[in-house]
Order: C-alpha cells, then sequence, then structure tokens
C-alpha cells in the first residue's frame, strides 16, 4: 500500500514566541528548568573557576539557566583537539557525559544523583580526524556511543556501554560516520543513520546494541538526524531537505516533501507534535504527525542542531557554532497552542463554507488579525479581524485559517471551501 502524506508549509508568525534563553553551549534539558551543557568555549569568563581563554566545561542548572554551577571543566585545550563533549540522561538522576582528553581518548562517566557525583565508567581511543560522535541512552544503565572510534579510521564504531559489560561492535570501512546519528523509540529497538556512498543506510539492534544488522536503505540520500515515534513510526531528514517517513519500524520510507534546508535536528512529543531545525535558524512544527509544517525562522544564521520537548511540551532549542558561542532558545507555544487553542479558542462555521464563514473566540481572548493559507503554504488574503469573513473568492480545497492574539499568540484551524 502506497501512502501519500500532503506536507503543507506555512510562514512564520510576525510576533516570535521564541524566547532567548542565553549562550549555552549544546545543552541538553532533562526536565522543566533542569539541564545541563556540555562544551567548549573560548570566551574569558570570569565567573569560570579556572581563568583560561580555553576552557571545556559541563555545567547544571535548576531554574531555566537564570544561575548555573560548573560540574566540571579543563583548561588549555590546544587548537585542533577534537572538541566533542555530548551529555545524555535517561531519568532525571540517571545520566551518561562524554568527553575527550589531549590524547584522543573518549572518557565516559556516569551519575546516578543528579550529577552530585560522577563515576569513571570506560574510556577508549577516537580517531584523531573524526567529524562527530553521539551517545544515546536506551535504558537507565546502558548507552550507545557512535562516531570514528577505531584508530586512524572514518569508518563507523558503535560501542555499547554497561555498568557491568563493556562490548563493542565495529562496522566496516563501508559504513561512513560523517553526520551519524542514533535513535532508541525502545531498549530492543535502536537505529543508527550511517551513510554508504550516496546513500543512507539504517542500522537496526534489537538486543540493546550488542549486534546490528542493515537494516533498510534510503538510496541517493545523505542523511543528517532521525528520530522514532515508537517502534514503528520513524523519521529521518536529509542534508538536501528531503524529509522521509517509516510506518513499518523503518523498513520502507516514504518521501513526504523537501523543506529547502538540511535538517539538522527532529523531535517529536507525542504521534501528533513534533518540531525540526534546520539551516539559518529554521523551525519547524507540525501537529498532525508530519503532515503539514508551521515554519518560523529566528533570528541567527546558526543551524539548528539539538531540539528537546519537556513534559509540558516546552520546547528548547540549540544552534551549533562547532560549539562555541551556541545559543539556547525556549518556546511554550510552539506545540501546546496551535492544536490545544484550535479547537477550544476558535469557533468556526459553516465548515465546509461557500460564502461567509463565522469566526469568533469562545473564552475572552481578543483576536486581531486573520490570514488564510492554502495547502501550498502561500498566503491568500489577510486582513483585520472581523467575525464575518468572506471566503466566496476561495478556489474549492482545503485552507489553514490563522488567527492571531494581540500578544501575537497564533491559533490555527482548518476549513473546507466548497
Amino acid at each position: 500500500m502506497i501512502v501519500v502524506l500532503m506536507l503543507l508549509i506555512l510562514p512564520g508568525s510576525v510576533i516570535s514566541q521564541w524566547q532567548y534563553v542565553g549562550e549555552i553551549d549544546n545543552a541538553y534539558m532533562v526536565d522543566n528548568g533542569v539541564g545541563y551543557a556540555m562544551g567548549f568555549t573560548y570566551i574569558s569568563d570570569p565567573d569560570y573557576p579556572i581563568p583560561c581563554c580555553t576552557v571545556g566545561y559541563l555545567s547544571k542548572t535548576d531554574n531555566d539557566w537564570n544561575s548555573f554551577e560548573y560540574i566540571w571543566t579543563v583548561e588549555g585545550i590546544p587548537p585542533g583537539v577534537p572538541r566533542n563533549y555530548d551529555v545524555d540522561f535517561y531519568t532525571p538522576q540517571k545520566g551518561y557525559r562524554m568527553q575527550l582528553d589531549f590524547f584522543g581518548n573518549t572518557l565516559i562517566y556516569y551519575t546516578q544523583d543528579g550529577s552530585s557525583t560522577w563515576s569513571s565508567e570506560a574510556s577508549f581511543y577516537s580517531s584523531p580526524d573524526y567529524f562527530r560522535t553521539n551517545i544515546k541512552m536506551i535504558n537507565d544503565s546502558t548507552l550507545v556511543v557512535i562516531g570514528n572510534l577505531t584508530s586512524g579510521s572514518d569508518e563507523l564504531s558503535a560501542k555499547t556501554i554497561d555498568l557491568s559489560n563493556h562490548s563493542i561492535t565495529t562496522f566496516g570501512e563501508d559504513y561512513y560516520c560523517f553526520d551519524c546519528e542514533i535513535a532508541s523509540p525502545s531498549p530492543n529497538s535502536v537505529f543508527i543513520i550511517t551513510q554508504v556512498d550516496a546513500d543512507t543506510h539504517i542500522l537496526k539492534s534489537t538486543d540493546v546494541g550488542i549486534s546490528w544488522e542493515d537494516h533498510a536503505t534510503i538510496q541517493s540520500a545523505t542523511a543528517a538526524s532521525v528520530f522514532f515515534i515508537d517502534n514503528d513510526i520513524g523519521f529521518i531528514g536529509t542534508c538536501s531537505g528531503d524529509l522521509f517517513r517509516s510506518n513499518d519500524g523503518g523498513l520502507n520510507w516514504t518521501p513526504l516533501q523537501n523543506l529547502g534546508t538540511c535538517i539538522h535536528s527532529i523531535s517529536f512529543y507525542d504521534d501528533q507534535k513534533g518540531v525540526l531545525g534546520g539551516d539559518d535558524g529554521k523551525v519547524f512544527t507540525s501537529q498532525d504527525g508530519g503532515e503539514t509544517w508551521l515554519l518560523e525562522i529566528l533570528d541567527t544564521t546558526l543551524p539548528i542542531s539539538r531540539i528537546r520537548i519537556m513534559p509540558d511540551q516546552t520546547v528548547y532549542l540549540n544552534t551549533d557554532d562547532n560549539h562555541l558561542w551556541d545559543d539556547l532558545y525556549k518556546n511554550e507555544y510552539a506545540l501546546n497552542v496551535q492544536e490545544g487553542r484550535k479547537s477550544s479558542s476558535l469557533v468556526v462555521g459553516p465548515n465546509p463554507v461557500n460564502s461567509i464563514l463565522r469566526l469568533e473566540s469562545n473564552n475572552g481572548i481578543q483576536l486581531t488579525k486573520v490570514s488564510i493559507y492554502n495547502s501550498s503554504g502561500v498566503l491568500i488574503k489577510e486582513m483585520p479581524y472581523r467575525s464575518n469573513l468572506d471566503c466566496s473568492d476561495l478556489s474549492a480545497g482545503m485552507y489553514l485559517l490563522r488567527a492571531v492574539e494581540s500578544n501575537g499568540i497564533p491559533h490555527w484551524t482548518r476549513i473546507v471551501k466548497e
């Protein structure tokens, strides 16, 4: 069965709901207000405990970065040393951090008490010319490390680390780790995207990362990001802007549409609400499982490298300047306004409409402007808010109506013109 999905890309809102949090590298938000940042900076900051202009660090906040503490720092990292640090938590208490020393060794540390104490878990050599390494916790005591972990090679390696047992699986030279990424909807479904020549290969493990199989291939595609909502539904974004979806556990992939930007990061809150990050501050949000997307452009020229969605649907995202001067943004409304208020705040009718559409709010909000977009994301008409909208000049089809509050918060609903 061939599934055809329509992708609707809408322009960004006039008043952005994305808040600039601060200059925070490689942030990992564990819960609302609680997060870690791990990276490298040249900035001479008087708050650093070590007065040096080249510092690697791990910091923690409990109050949404209004203040934070440095948990680990190292001074004087020389130019050319791989500056690749990462942190991943499975629960607010249990997590790993990864860092590199001056000799090219990857060091793994583990905490079980929310970073009060850290234990050394593993150390292994990394290729000095690798591009990227990632870690992903797949249960509360196991993580997978991927990257160029073999001396003098750019081939993909995957190392599964357990508190009591260490194992490593190394793939052959045909697998290249340029933008290799991990997704783990469950411990028994772990996915890695990697490259063979011009094709993207999806590798899968069903035994907590002990063994891997070449599960599927997307031809003529260079993948940059992957995310699985559950064991069946997954998304892959490519460097050329193509977005793919799988409904059968990554075995088959359906192209949705080209978004016109490298898709560096993907994250979903549930099977409906998701966020994509692209180049030049481009952020896409979806309320319908990836069928339609709203585009908003942040005030930055950097790519969006990491997205975290909190239990209350607040979205955090990091820009990427090679872990130098990265910025962190947050948005409380990106996912929980458009869909939630679509049904509870806007009242439209009749729908389908032939001529005059009634538009009202049912909870006292003050609407100021109304916009109507066609299925290609083109703005058809825009006007000050009024309760009776003339739709007689619209062609038959499906449209998205956007009504904006006086404070800039948008509300969306679908309408059909007969």
